[in-house]
């Protein structure tokens, strides 16, 4: 079998080609590509070539294919200092290398894959020509005339810069790679990961893993997400970036190729990268953490959002709105929930200060907390009010999740999810019937900045950013653990038996004149709390809400400094009776006191208090506060395992104050001891 390849690589030494440091020597035989008859045999020492033709053609045949006058031949010696000197190549190179380099690669044949990237690199430094144009002549003379090499169709412009593809030159070709995403307008990282952004299709859309679209979020079609960028779309990115180049044996060089998928793994395996940082995805103009007023679509660099209002025209946002401005604007605010029967004016501004949180979530550098809507019968308009909501900031009704079944590890799983999307706002919608809302988790992504967790269906551990603003509607809502803490709570009654009957409304359908109204409404809310920075943001001297002192410090101050009512006015009612564990504390602390003051006691003798006769009022309120807590007593005895299952839930709340009575707890010789005592006093 004839080593075409080595042929080549010997016939190349007339340019330059030989590796004039290597001591081969080798002995081949191929058709000769001057006489095309004869058999060429060359044999190769050094810096030396011996070329024979069994036609009788000679040595001379290459310089015949190169179109130069022979060199001096002794002995069909050739060497490469006198080949060079005295064809006048170096001359030719330095004036057109292209033109010279192709009939030498047309009539001699193949380079070597393996030869080839040193070999083109000398012939570079001998002719001073940059290497990309040496390789350009080159891969342009290797098709052969009677078969083309066929190149794929690469996408991107004719002038994107080159990318030769070489497993042996893996950390070039990912450096390159990096770099050509560095510009790329479609490419973002956040949170340790590169994504892009898409938009939700419909209901045949998959998940940006390429699965069946979760069921238990239901995302309006053409809600923004933000998602993990693929291999499959980091190769599309790259060959539309980038032209492509591989080694071809049949072609004899360089041919159009696709981006290999390792060189997409290991870019997305690098962790870090010049992408551009993305915080969220915003339809609207927002408020900046500087007061300023984001109103320019594209990229901000100062906050990382992105600003895509499609086809909706904002009016300009006022830059020094005065205070009277402010109180006009939010009368516009609160127009769209004119007809929402809130029980009081505070909670028609919970929905105002749900609205403005989602619009000015980026100035708000903080945790903001849960907005709850809720009413004694359904129909009364809850889903609609946060419907109306996300028609305002984004022009579509709002992605909604149920309630979690209880498994706060799976609980962990969804909530990550949404968070890596980048919804600017999420429902929990139309929550069960007599089971407290609220799990750690949601606690978590209330009260946290990074909410890291494995994907749902994953073993990987990723983290996003905490953005969202969460809301949640149902019948008589309750709220579990430390959740009562971290809502502002929306009380809609409409008072008649029937309220989905009720007709008469000016705006019927609210959802769709939100999205008429959009930009008016937009534009209000945004000179409103413009307004209250340029005033210098003055305190009302406002109670402090704990954990969520910058969206109260802007929001909730805002609201009030326009003359509005305070979304907090209700949160103690919220407090004292949204947790049914925390009611039951509450009345067996009431009880307890009032039968033992503020003695010392075990819970034996507590239990042993509430059944004891006679029975009297006191002794009645402590059993029934007691069986509250403790649903599996039968009220009866009081035996050990009752007070050790009533101590243990008590262990867990010693310290708590409630109603001005604070459960106490001590390690005595004889056991636990407990007591109830007022705050400040000693009763």
């Amino acid at each position: 079998m004839m080593k075409t390849l080595c042929l080549a690589d010997a016939a190349g030494f007339v340019v330059g080609l030989i590796e004039h440091q290597r001591a081969v020597n080798g002995h081949i035989e191929a058709p000769c590509p001057a006489c095309s008859t004869g058999e060429l045999v060359v044999h190769r020492r050094a810096d030396r070539v011996q070329a024979e033709c069994s036609a009788g053609c000679g040595a001379w045949h290459i310089a015949q294919a190169l179109g130069v006058p022979p060199p001096p031949v002794q002995e069909d010696e050739l060497t490469v200092e006198e080949w060079l000197d005295e064809s006048g190549l170096l001359a030719k190179y330095q004036a057109d290398p292209t033109e010279t380099i192709r009939p030498v690669f047309g009539a001699i044949g193949r380079l070597p894959r393996l030869a080839q990237t040193p070999a083109l690199r000398r012939v570079a430094a001998r002719i001073d020509r940059p290497l990309a144009e040496v390789r350009k002549a080159y891969g342009a003379s290797q098709r052969p005339a009677s078969k083309p090499a066929v190149r794929p169709k690469v996408a991107g412009p004719e002038n994107r810069p080159v990318i030769e593809i070489d497993p042996d030159a893996m950390p070039r070709v990912i450096e390159e790679s990096v770099a050509a995403l560095a510009g790329d307008e479609q490419v973002y990282q956040r949170g340790g990961r590169l994504v892009h952004v898409t938009r939700e299709q419909g209901p045949a859309a998959t998940d940006h893993g390429g699965q069946l679209r979760r069921t238990w979020l239901r995302r309006p079609p053409g809600s923004p997400m933000i998602v993990d960028a693929t291999e499959a779309w980091l190769r599309l990115r790259l060959a539309a970036l980038r032209a492509w180049r591989k080694y071809d044996a049949r072609a004899g060089g360089l041919v159009a190729a696709l981006p290999p998928g390792w060189a997409a793994q290991m870019v997305t395996a690098l962790g870090q990268w010049p992408a551009r940082p993305l915080e969220l995805v915003v339809e609207v103009p927002t408020l900046r953490p500087d007061g300023s007023v984001l109103d320019t679509p594209g990229y901000d660099y100062s906050t990382g959002l992105l600003y895509d209002p499609g086809e909706v025209v904002y009016p300009t946002v006022p830059g020094n709105p005065t205070r009277e401005e402010a109180v006009r604007a939010l009368d516009v605010l609160a127009e769209p929930f004119a007809e929402f029967p809130g029980v009081k004016d505070s909670d028609r501004m919970v929905v105002v200060a749900a609205l403005l949180t989602v619009l000015a979530r980026s100035a708000i550098l903080g945790n903001v907390p849960l907005f709850a809507f809720t009413a004694p019968t359904a129909g009364t308009g809850k889903s609609k009010i946060v419907d109306a909501i996300a028609n305002i900031a984004t022009g579509r009704d709002a992605p909604r999740m149920p309630q979690s079944d209880g498994n706060d590890a799976e609980e962990r799983k969804r909530l990550l999810a949404v968070c890596i999307e980048g919804h600017p706002l999420v429902v929990i919608d139309n929550c069960k019937d007599g089971v407290p809302l609220g799990s750690p988790s949601l606690d978590l992504a209330l009260t946290g900045t990074i909410f890291q967790d494995r994907l749902l269906g994953s073993s990987e551990t990723v983290k996003a950013p905490l953005a969202a603003v969460w809301m949640a509607t149902g019948n008589n809502l309750q709220y579990g653990g430390d959740l009562p803490r971290r809502v502002v709570q929306c009380r809609l009654d409409a008072g008649v038996e029937h309220p989905e009957e009720r007709t008469g409304f000016e705006h019927a359908d609210i959802e769709g004149w939100c999205r008429q109204e959009r930009p008016r409404i937009v534009v209000s809310a945004l000179t409103l709390l413009r307004a209250y920075h340029v005033a210098g943001r003055p305190r009302a001297g406002l109670s402090t809400f704990g954990s969520f002192e910058p969206w109260s410090d802007l929001v909730r101050e805002a609201i009030v400094w326009a003359d509005g009512a305070d979304p907090l006015a209700g949160r103690r009612d919220v407090v004292r009776s949204a947790d049914p564990v925390r009611q039951a504390l509450a009345a067996l602390f009431v009880a307890w006191h009032a039968v033992f003051k503020s003695l010392w006691r075990t819970i034996r003798d507590l239990l042993l208090e509430a059944v004891a006769e006679p029975k009297t009022a006191e002794r009645a309120a402590l059993k029934e506060a007691l069986s509250a807590l403790a649903p599996k007593w039968d009220g009866n005895t009081a035996s050990s395992p009752v007070a050790q299952s009533v101590g243990q839930r008590l262990r867990s709340k010693k310290n708590i104050v409630l109603g001005g009575l604070r459960l106490e707890h001590q390690d005595d010789r004889n056991g636990a001891l407990w007591r109830v005592a007022l705050v400040g006093g000693t009763a």
